[in-house]
């Protein structure tokens, strides 16, 4: 019993050190760049928020990736897409699909966002609390309160090819509509290239679906390509 016992504590000994030692790991983990950017986003500083994130496009080595993938068959180049690590950026070290997937619907966000502030029947949403490609604590995408009191504004944002959007369109919805208050105003924020003659959009005293052109309000920002 004592030797078990002995054992035990070594064991213990041994085992508290390693974890802490994880533990700081943990805390020397590199942030993406996004993080940087403020969650609230306002009239005060919607335009410097998309400035910044244009200026972490600027450190994507696109370059890069146009020189390697040119030299590879479909299969290779389909792997890399899927494999390949973006180095820098709003996001780095993770897959080139997944971080085009992620700035995508950031800059659906950042748009959308810019358009809802000068939204005439959105006049009493002052505040727009959002959750960029690699938040995870929200709820919702977006959310923000009346400031006439009582009344609450919940969005999902997305960004997809016309092939899924009906799909994805029907999945943010069933969620917004389960998890929402009855007396929340439901937001949809899409990408305006994945519109198909089957698309509806609604906008009804409770439910505003928007449209974002991204590409257009890129080359506006940014004549020159990224």
């Amino acid at each position: 019993m004592v030797e078990q016992q002995q054992t035990r504590i070594g064991l213990s000994d041994k085992f508290v050190p390693f974890m802490k030692s994880l533990d700081g790991l943990k805390m020397e983990t590199k942030k993406h760049r996004v993080e940087e950017l403020p969650v609230i986003l306002n009239n005060g500083n919607i335009q410097k928020t998309i400035d910044d994130y244009y200026k972490f496009l600027q450190l994507v080595q696109i370059d890069e990736i146009r020189t390697h993938l040119g030299g590879m068959d479909a299969i290779g180049m389909f792997h890399e897409l899927k494999r390949g690590v973006v180095k820098d950026g709003p996001y780095f070290e993770i897959s080139i699909f997944e971080a085009a997937n992620r700035i995508m619907t950031d800059l659906t966000i950042l748009f959308g966002i810019q358009e809802l502030l000068f939204h005439e029947r959105l006049s009493e949403y002052k505040n727009y609390r959002v959750e960029f490609g690699n938040g995870n604590k929200q709820l919702f995408d977006i959310h923000s309160d009346s400031t006439r009191g009582g009344r609450r504004l919940v969005g999902e944002a997305f960004n997809v090819a016309p092939s899924y959007f009906h799909t994805k369109k029907s999945q943010e919805l069933t969620k917004l509509r389960k998890y929402k208050q009855p007396s929340d105003f439901i937001l949809l924020l899409f990408n305006q290239d994945a519109f198909t003659e089957r698309t509806t959009l609604v906008n009804t005293e409770f439910e505003l679906h928007l449209a974002v052109d991204v590409e257009k309000k890129h080359k506006q920002f940014n004549p020159a390509p990224v």
